[in-house]
């Protein structure tokens, strides 16, 4: 232990208020590309991220385990539904997890009203055990 040793301050975040910009944009709904935009700016800060261009696509690749360990998961989902060996349905049902998984609580899509099914035939009640009493012998035997 040093007796004189300088104490470290921690720095300021200086992009705080880009930070918070980004989650408020996305929490409202306003402006998401302009989000999405200037998280990747400021990943590019951090030289967090790779750009290539090609056949005029951009391509962003994250250095950022957790984006990339789900673009790979998805990548594989959506080949398989692209290729028809995945059910729509199943595939919205991985986008609506992953929704509810990695949006902000007042941002998660709510679940559709169950629909009232029809019936084709009217609702039998079972009788009391009153009027099964004469039938008891045959239960019980």
């Amino acid at each position: 232990m040093k007796l004189f040793a300088k104490k470290s301050k921690k720095e300021p975040d200086k992009d705080k208020a880009a930070k918070e910009y980004i989650v408020e944009s996305v929490r409202s709904d306003l402006e998401p590309e302009n989000a999405v935009i200037a998280y990747i700016l400021l990943q590019s800060k951090d030289n967090k991220i790779s750009l290539a261009y090609k056949d005029g696509i951009t391509y962003v690749c994250f250095r950022n385990e957790k984006i990339s360990a789900f673009l790979k998961n998805w990548y594989g989902i959506l080949r398989m539904h692209q290729k028809k060996m995945l059910d729509t349905e199943v595939y919205n049902m991985f986008i609506t997890s992953q929704l509810a998984i990695n949006l902000p609580e007042q941002n998660k899509p709510q679940p559709e009203p169950e629909k009232k099914k029809k019936q084709d035939s009217p609702i039998i009640e079972a009788p009391d055990d009153e009027d099964l009493e004469p039938y008891n012998d045959i239960f019980n035997d």
